[in-house]
């Protein structure tokens, strides 16, 4: 299983690269410009925000495939690989990073793929979600559902 981590890692970190090298970086949003606020009353951590954020974006990327539109995102979804975390540790191991890396793959495809292929795309995606919060932070994994 390790091995197979470090691949997955590898071949992601590749990709990213080259995603990084070939496009310029577009304009994105934080969470609190989505108007994404902490519910905690002992705050929350920047990934969780962000996480929030991603949530709701995810609704609204179904909205877009259910009425035919162009897939448009607005967050800056790659500070998940950057953003504080509330447990650290989780955030900073390898296989975070490989779930964290899928899931902006998954995104890139969703956005330029063909209609006839996005709502695939989309479920792959919600499964990414599920599969990371399954085996790093599961308490979400209810909440996740409800995007399917």
């Amino acid at each position: 299983m390790k091995k197979y981590t470090k691949i997955i890692l590898s071949l992601a970190i590749i990709y990213s690269l080259g995603l990084a090298c070939s496009q310029p970086e577009p304009e994105c949003i934080t969470p609190s410009e989505l108007g994404i606020k902490a519910i905690n009353p002992n705050g929350e951590s920047e990934l969780a925000l962000l996480m929030r954020a991603m949530f709701e974006e995810t609704k609204q990327i179904r909205q877009q495939i259910n009425q035919g539109e162009t897939i448009k995102t607005q967050l800056c979804q790659e500070q998940m690989l950057t953003a504080e975390a509330t447990e650290p540790e989780k955030a900073a191991s390898d296989l975070y990073k490989a779930y964290a890396s899928t899931y902006l793959q998954t995104v890139e495809h969703l956005k330029s793929a063909d209609p006839e292929h996005q709502l695939e795309l989309y479920n792959n995606l919600v499964d990414n979600c599920m599969t990371c919060h399954k085996a790093m932070c599961p308490g979400p994994v209810a909440k996740i559902k409800k995007l399917l």
